[in-house]
């Protein structure tokens, strides 16, 4: 009982929890609820001591480290050398858990120089202003926002549709430190902080089976394929053209559907130059001629079958442009002296219907598709890890691009960007009746990670009360609707085809119109109480 009650053994606890919590890779989501508690009650115990608060942080890393260590270790499982392996997991382990830990450190100074009934809201503030940053800086990696627990139970949380996950996180972190109040003061106010802890948690839930998604406008058919290409072997070391039969055999089997959505990379053409007597000679991805690629050709091929017309095509694409003037040229492109020109790399989505309409991966993986502040960093970009397909740093499209025609808009999310359900909002604040997500979840083997990134997109459709179309080169592919349910999907490592027609919708969330307020407001209240904690210690010392 008393190692227990030892700090490390508290913090060690509130790390267990946590991790126990957590989808795919825990067992059960209510601990979340009490995960907190042992590593607040030695934030208390330190505070009361006043205890050298660098005691705290090293508790709070323990916590942490734990947490991230456990619900990341899917990532142990990327086939690569056994120290590629090690990095993969202690990195994001290491950087992620002194990330939180700075967090509630600085929410801990807070509140032993406010004081704790006025600077305990801190732990709230700062935690939900620090999930927000790592949604928009260049370190982003949002994959264990704590609002994203309730993954595989969205009927518990319809609510996102007004708050976003950051309400979720809200949700946690008052019920925590109620239950942290409860335990510590027992014997006062005790009925008071049970009623109120009771209604913290029903009061969410009774408000989530409130919650109805309007009328649909329309509905349409749609097809998804998983061509299951092992990303290690044959995805990016076979033929493209091969694969874009094989794809298109696929597709012959959801011929009916109005939209037929592709993974992300299934175009993969390599874009190549070759000289000319007349100068350099484009072939394959380039932008500016993807008219002439075989890919696309292929495509319209297909679509314009003499038998029957086929569906319009939504896919992921390797892609490249050609870049003559220097003015126009970024910090990511690369320069060909011999040509006196640059090109940017991009992954890509195009739909190939009447037109043809690209958009660019915003949402960027930070150390695989961008390095973070490369533009201040750029001798170190070479240290980017190369996952196959498009890598090294990017260019991406700056705003949201919908495709498809006036009604039947499609937002088309390229693999991380499903967790960014702000960014995805303002594909739907343009107009976007469903989310076709277009990925390749087979690196880390069959794990947690690709389970998790399908439950991740149920939230995304809770959040947005749209259907979301999952189109996986290995992973699981298939249909989520509004109310987060999956209702038709591909298996694990199989090589399938399937179609369903869906509900399209123009009405817009609160949580869509409004975004991540919750993370933004806790930002700027974060700043404005930490200068009140600075100041009331210069006081407190006699020098203000």
């Amino acid at each position: 009982m008393k190692l227990i009650k030892t700090p490390l053994s508290l913090a060690l606890l509130s790390g267990l929890l946590l991790a126990a919590a957590w989808p795919e890779t825990g067992f059960f989501t209510g601990f979340i609820f009490i995960a907190l508690v042992p590593l607040l009650l030695v934030e208390k115990q330190f505070s009361q001591q006043k205890k050298p608060l660098y005691l705290f942080s090293l508790a709070a890393f323990l916590t942490f480290f734990v947490f991230n260590a456990l619900s990341l270790r899917w990532l142990f499982l990327v086939s690569e050398p056994i120290g590629v392996k090690i990095v993969s997991i202690l990195f994001p382990a290491i950087v992620n858990g002194l990330l939180m830990t700075i967090t509630i450190t600085i929410a801990s100074y807070v509140v032993r120089h406010v004081g704790r009934k006025e600077g305990v809201v801190g732990f709230i503030i700062f935690w939900l202003g620090f999930e927000y940053l790592h949604y928009n800086w260049e370190f982003n990696f949002p994959w264990l926002t704590f609002g994203n627990v309730f993954a595989n139970h969205p009927e518990l949380v319809s609510w996102y549709s007004v708050t976003g996950v950051h309400g979720g996180s809200l949700w946690i972190w008052i019920t925590n430190l109620l239950l942290l109040e409860i335990m510590v003061n027992r014997k006062q106010w005790s009925k008071k902080l049970i009623t109120g802890l009771g209604l913290i948690i029903a009061v969410p839930l009774i408000w989530s089976y409130s919650i109805t998604v309007p009328e649909p406008i329309s509905s349409i058919d749609v097809g998804v394929i998983q061509p299951n290409y092992d990303p290690y072997d044959a995805k990016f070391y076979t033929d493209p053209m091969l694969q874009m039969d094989e794809m298109i055999a696929l597709s012959n089997q959801v011929q009916d559907a109005d939209w037929v959505v592709w993974p992300e990379t299934a175009l993969q053409e390599q874009a190549v130059i070759q000289r000319g007597m007349e100068g350099a000679e484009l072939y394959g991805l380039w932008e500016s001629q993807l008219m002439e690629s075989q890919s696309i050709k292929m495509i319209r091929a297909w679509q314009n079958d003499s038998i029957q017309a086929k569906p319009n095509v939504i896919a992921g694409m390797s892609s490249r442009s050609w870049i003559t003037d220097v003015t126009e040229t970024e910090y990511y492109s690369r320069a060909i002296p011999s040509e006196k020109a640059w090109y940017n790399n991009y992954n890509s989505a195009i739909a190939v219907d009447d037109s043809l309409t690209i958009y660019h991966k915003n949402k960027l993986v930070a150390g695989v598709e961008t390095f973070p502040y490369a533009r201040l960093l750029k001798p170190l970009e070479s240290l980017i890890l190369d996952m196959g397909g498009t890598t090294g740093s990017l260019g991406r499209s700056k705003t949201p691009v919908l495709m498809g025609e006036v009604g039947e808009e499609v937002a088309p999310i390229i693999c991380y960007e499903s967790i960014f359900g702000e960014w995805v909002g303002g594909f739907v604040q343009q107009g976007a009746t469903w989310l076709a997500v277009m990925t390749n979840d087979g690196w880390w083997g069959n794990g947690a990670g690709y389970k998790q990134h399908l439950a991740y997109a149920r939230l995304l459709a809770v959040s947005h009360q749209r259907w979301v179309v999952r189109s996986a080169n290995t992973g699981i592919s298939g249909f989520i609707n509004p109310e987060g349910a999956l209702v038709n999907a591909t298996h694990w490592w199989q090589a399938e085809a399937l179609q369903q027609t869906i509900e399209l919708y123009s009405h817009q969330t609160f949580y869509t119109k409004h975004g991540d307020y919750l993370g933004r407001n806790a930002g700027f209240l974060a700043l404005l109480l930490w200068c009140l904690a600075f100041v009331r210690k210069r006081k407190n010392k006699g020098i203000a």
